[in-house]
């Protein structure tokens, strides 16, 4: 992505659900009023992600260039935003600006052990140029040519060739450039119409013949322990009292007889829920295992987006692609309207909740400013990612265990002749001291392995 105008938005706003973010913002301060302009970003699959390292990031006021680069792909990856050139109200994009960033990239591409499949895109911002050709048209300004000049000897050095020959901006020029030195890669390509409200740029769609080798799974996701989590102790309609007056009437000698600790804990457990479950509703994403009827309507249009654009990419007929691109129009005009609806109700939902649940409060908040950090993916003894838990678990444990030295002479065993006989008789445990525990839990703190909230106890 180009020209993305972040300044100080935080890693968690930006995040989406299976993609890692990499960017690139701009130096350029702004006036008192105004936005932040440039930047370029990429969000790139997880998958993919974990084999991909920033080998190269520039950022000026004019120019912000950044570059990936996956090993086990073999594939770098490169975007770049210039502004245009605008001297007379003091925002000047000069040749040198321009040129100081390609050199840069070109060194950090020319020290890899092998020349990598390569895919340079961006707003480069040169409408008195032809494409894919890349010759100046008459008009065309020094530091234009300047521009293009070191932009073709860039290409001729690592023979990459540009694809991008339609009008990706409102005004019919050809801004936004695809560059590749493997033709191969390019299966099709297109530009879809986005709403003048969001950009004045079209979204360039390539589609490519790259697979990826590694698919990261994790298939050890385990049950929780009890059944308590589905059920919502929040609600305003629970009869607290019916469930005090049930948990007096349970026969606890009789049900905990047995001495098996854990016999007794599963008992008790499901002695705790079978009550609970007849007086406490079952939380709403777990009674509905459908999804809401906001996300079913996107979901459709979403759905309908990527028929019909798989349909741009395959016809050639004028009015067809016009018409197909008014529909895209709608869809995005729908799905923003959607999704800033779902925004608005989930917000209000949040700020109602304060008062009697304030953990939904502080976590959704939480949820915006934060990121929570995630373990893995690892290298395992093949060379290869793995994501499974069970599997990232023996890799850090092999390599704790390697930082260790054994000792060269057996460590002396500790007397047992002084502790085989002291032992502990009991412990007293006394229902005072359980009530005192109770009530110093705080009814907002998260519950523990067996998923009883303390808003419950």
């Amino acid at each position: 992505m180009s020209e993305t105008w972040l300044h100080n938005h935080k890693e968690a706003e930006l995040k989406l659900e299976g993609f890692t973010l990499f960017r690139c913002d701009s130096t350029r301060k702004k006036k008192s009023r105004g936005r932040f302009t440039g930047g370029v970003c990429f969000y790139v699959r997880d998958d993919i992600a974990a084999s991909c390292e920033k080998i190269y990031s520039h950022s000026s006021s004019s120019v912000q260039l950044l570059c990936l680069y996956s090993s086990i792909e073999n594939l770098a990856i490169l975007v770049v935003y210039r502004q245009p050139d605008d001297k007379a109200n003091g925002h000047p994009s000069t040749s040198n600006d321009f040129i100081i960033p390609i050199n840069g990239v070109k060194n950090a591409l020319s020290k890899l052990e092998t020349v990598p499949n390569i895919i340079f895109g961006g707003d480069f911002n040169l409408p008195k140029a032809t494409w894919p050709e890349g010759l100046p048209k008459s008009g065309c300004s020094i530091n234009d040519r300047l521009i293009l000049n070191s932009l073709n000897q860039f290409c001729n050095e690592f023979f990459m060739s540009q694809y991008i020959d339609l009008p990706t901006h409102k005004d019919g020029n050809t801004l936004d450039l695809v560059f590749t030195n493997n033709e191969q890669i390019i299966h099709s390509y297109t530009t879809v119409p986005v709403l003048q409200s969001t950009s004045h740029h079209e979204i360039i769609l390539v589609s490519t013949t790259l697979k990826v080798q590694n698919s990261l799974l994790d298939d050890d996701q385990q049950e929780p322990y009890t059944k308590f989590n589905t059920l919502n102790y929040f609600a305003d309609d629970i009869d607290w009292e019916a469930i005090k007056d049930d948990l007096k009437h349970v026969n606890w000698p009789s049900e905990l007889a047995t001495e098996d600790p854990d016999v007794i804990l599963e008992t008790f457990n499901n002695i705790c829920y079978r009550i609970c479950e007849n007086r406490v509703p079952v939380k709403a994403k777990i009674a509905s295992k459908t999804k809401s009827k906001a996300e079913r309507y996107r979901h459709s249009l979403i759905k309908r987006r990527r028929k019909i654009t798989k349909k741009l990419l395959h016809t050639n007929s004028k009015s067809r692609k016009d018409k197909i691109k008014e529909e895209l129009l709608q869809i995005e005009k729908k799905l923003q309207k959607s999704f800033n609806e779902s925004k608005r109700h989930v917000e209000r939902k949040v700020i109602d909740s304060i008062k009697k649940n304030s953990k939904y409060f502080f976590t959704y908040a939480k949820k915006k400013s934060k990121i929570r950090s995630n373990i893995g993916p690892l290298l395992n003894c093949n060379g290869e990612l793995t994501q499974r838990s069970k599997e990232m678990a023996d890799i850090l444990a092999d390599q704790y265990a390697k930082v260790f030295s054994k000792p060269k002479q057996p460590q002396p065993q500790p007397n047992q002749d002084k502790t085989k006989n002291i032992k502990i008789d009991e412990i007293n445990i006394t229902e005072d001291s359980i009530i005192k525990a109770i009530n110093e839990l705080s009814p907002s703190s998260s519950a523990g392995p067996l998923w009883i909230s303390s808003y419950a106890s």
